[in-house]
């Protein structure tokens, strides 16, 4: 799948999946740090799933140190001028 290409076509960051997941969920459980960065430069939110923060969720999965770091300095960050 190619996240650049879907983004362009106007595919929606905050589409749900039958899980609750939206798509930085789908990238953080991949432990994909580069789609992460891409979807939240996209504006992609950071929604609870069953009452989990994506940042819990990473450390589940047992993420790269690199991408549970990344989410950990960008989870106060409101809009794309942040990145």
């Amino acid at each position: 799948m190619e996240w650049r290409a879907l983004l362009a076509a106007g595919a929606s960051v905050e589409a749900v999946d039958e899980y609750g997941e939206t798509a930085i969920w789908t990238a953080c459980n991949a432990c994909e740090l580069g789609v992460v960065q891409l979807l939240s430069l996209h504006g992609a939110q950071r929604p609870l799933v069953n009452g989990v923060t994506l940042e819990e969720n990473a450390v589940e999965v047992g993420a790269s140190v690199e991408l549970l770091a990344w989410l950990q300095l960008s989870r106060l960050w409101s809009t794309p001028l942040h990145h």
